[in-house]
């Protein structure tokens, strides 16, 4: 898939927006977050060089821009936006990696979908550190006929140096192998904006 645009709504108890549009490509990331029809905040990811990612945050409401420099590690956290969404087998080889049952057929947004789930947190794979008290749901929706993933739910939930964390998210709406406008990657900052530079390179 040369491009994949795709919503996701973020159900975590913390979230702050009410969903985010997410635009990539191999090598690039930009996504939107909107709250009550308004761009709140535009990320652009850069993954281009590589040891590193450079990731500017734009926050809107506030103007202002954060630029980190993000130092790639072998063991970073499951379903980061460095992995390879634009391959549509991904999270399915995520799922089919970990003990998994069928869910059947239904219909999604007007497509036949087969569907398969996983609670199994083998699924992440290596994690960066210690994780008690680890749990996780997905479940994937497939359309019968094209292949490529329609619905993706997750569900997950862990203790990491003494926080609790829990993530919810569902992702709808995707539009597969889109050529994407290089252009749309590149950070588009106000000049009423201000601009902060994160000191030093930080590890994933």
């Amino acid at each position: 898939s040369r491009g994949l645009i795709f919503r996701c709504t973020d159900l975590s108890p913390s979230n702050e927006d009410d969903y985010s549009i997410a635009y990539t490509s191999p090598t690039h990331c930009r996504k939107e977050f909107y709250k009550d029809g308004q761009i709140i905040r535009t990320c652009y990811v850069d993954f281009t060089a590589s040891d590193t990612a450079t990731l500017a945050d734009v926050f809107h409401i506030h103007k202002l821009c954060v630029t980190t420099t993000y130092k790639k590690s072998e063991n970073g956290l499951f379903l980061e936006w460095r992995d390879d969404w634009t391959n549509p087998s991904f999270l399915l080889q995520k799922i089919l990696s970990a003990k998994h049952s069928k869910l059947g057929q239904k219909t999604i947004e007007g497509v036949l979908c087969e569907g398969i789930e996983t609670t199994d947190p083998a699924c992440f794979g290596p994690l960066p550190g210690q994780v008690d008290n680890l749990k996780a749901e997905f479940r994937l929706w497939v359309g019968v006929e094209t292949g490529y993933p329609v619905l993706y739910e997750s569900k997950m939930s862990g203790e990491y140096e003494g926080e609790v964390w829990e993530l919810e998210s569902v992702m709808d709406q995707f539009q597969w192998d889109v050529e994407l406008d290089p252009d749309i990657f590149e950070p588009n900052i106000p000049p009423d904006y201000e601009e902060l530079q994160s000191p030093g390179v930080v590890e994933l």
